[in-house]
């Protein structure tokens, strides 16, 4: 089956993935999939998530920096932790090499 999506970075593989992992029976009950390209378009709806997010936030990123933009999300998950949301955060060491551990402390 060809595809359509373009093939630059990986995309294509990637897409591949995506779609075994979206098999019936794969996916809960009321889950959805928004493919987001660059952090312009997902970090908008990333942080949104978080504002929506009633139970529990799983993050899990590659890189992670302490600019505006990371302030924001600690920020954000540090507010749903506070309002009892249960969150988890998984940061890659190697992606978010040198990373003050202080940038965490409005989580702790």
């Amino acid at each position: 089956m060809a595809s359509s999506l373009p093939e630059a970075g990986g995309v294509r593989l990637a897409a591949g993935a995506l779609s075994h992992s979206l098999q019936p029976g794969r996916m809960a009950a009321g889950h959805r999939v928004q493919v987001l390209c660059d952090g312009g378009a997902a970090y908008p709806a990333m942080l949104e998530a978080i504002a929506s997010a009633r139970l529990w936030i799983d993050l899990e990123t590659y890189i992670f920096r302490d600019d505006a933009t990371g302030r924001r999300f600690v920020h954000a998950l540090a507010e749903k932790a506070r309002a009892g949301v249960a969150v988890r955060c998984v940061i890659d060491g190697a992606g978010s090499h040198g990373l003050d551990p202080a940038v965490w402390e409005p989580m702790v």
